[in-house]
């Protein structure tokens, strides 16, 4: 069983925000009375003048934060993911999204692994909420060093519309390296393989390369896909995968309906219908429970033994030729 590095998904914003405090006064940060548990207390330690308390008004920090990027400033606004992505949705479509704004949602606590808090502040539904925004990027890293890009592009780089992303609470594996090049529309290939490929998002390689690694131990080659940009889909990684593999399975810790496996599904329905045999290991139309977050993931199904016989259905449904 291979060993990982755990870290926290935060502490990349963290060290972001301490960067973009020292170095990019265009850079504000805006919370909503949750400054110690989403990071943005950096921003207020390092540059308090560009860090404002909205108080427990989610709405308004992102009709406030839109008029900041009017007058040419890049807000990031933070809170827990259930409460942008679904709260102030609304606010993010009209006031971010119509309007192309450059707005950075860091958003926290997400999935189900925010474990204690409850089915409350469990949202699964964060990734399909927000691909559906028009001009919205979307982004879920994998750990804590593509946290730390994902801030800095959208700080930095990105242009034309409100940029998410999703940070959980729990520490997570360390699978990508500080080098590792990051930019939306891209995937990254952790492992290559030809028999069944892997494709997931967030903080659930240690489950993913568990399965990988059982499937292995049966002969077979696994590729593992990390796909950190949702939207836009780095589509070309995608189909050659389903193409030279013949059988993949989505993870994510998101919903069946509208996350990773919907969004891969969609795009291989149009451009590769007969590439390629599809199963799905996500949260299947219900709601957690109160508890740790992995015993969340294990409630939900997100679990190795569940990757590991999907890809064998997987494998036993591919099209003819492979």
């Amino acid at each position: 069983m291979r060993e990982f590095e755990y870290a926290g998904t935060r502490d990349g914003f963290k060290k972001a925000l301490k960067e973009l405090a020292e170095n990019h006064p265009h850079v504000v940060a805006l919370d909503a009375d949750l400054a110690d548990s989403t990071g943005t207390r950096v921003m207020d330690k390092n540059a308090p003048e560009r860090f404002f308390e909205m108080g427990i008004s989610e709405n308004d920090m992102v009709c406030t934060a839109a008029g900041m990027a009017r007058m040419g400033l890049r807000p990031i606004v933070s809170s827990f993911s259930m409460f942008l992505a679904g709260r102030s949705w609304e606010h993010i479509r009209n006031s971010l999204g119509y309007n192309k704004l450059n707005v950075v949602i860091s958003a926290s606590h997400s999935g189900v692994t925010v474990g204690k808090d409850g089915p409350s502040h469990q949202i699964m539904c964060d990734i399909s909420n927000m691909v559906a925004i028009p001009n919205m990027t979307v982004i879920v890293p994998a750990d804590a060093h593509q946290t730390y890009k994902a801030c800095m592009y959208g700080c930095l780089k990105h242009d034309g519309g409100p940029f998410f992303y999703r940070m959980c609470r729990e520490k997570t594996p360390v699978v990508t390296s500080e080098t590792d090049e990051f930019a939306p529309g891209r995937a990254q290939v952790l492992q290559d393989g030809g028999d069944v490929t892997l494709i997931a998002c967030g903080v659930i390689f240690d489950r993913v390369f568990a399965a990988a690694d059982r499937l292995a131990a049966d002969g077979l080659s696994v590729r593992v896909i990390n796909n950190y940009s949702m939207k836009p889909l780095d589509t070309g990684t995608i189909t050659r995968a389903a193409k030279e593999t013949g059988a993949i399975v989505t993870v994510e810790e998101g919903t069946f309906y509208g996350g990773l496996g919907s969004i891969v599904a969609t795009h291989l329905m149009q451009e590769a219908p007969s590439a390629a045999a599809l199963q799905i290991v996500a949260v299947n139309d219900r709601y957690a429970s109160s508890g740790d977050g992995k015993d969340m993931l294990d409630l939900v199904g997100v679990t190795a033994d569940n990757i590991y016989e999907k890809a064998l259905k997987a494998i036993s449904l591919k099209p003819g030729g492979h």
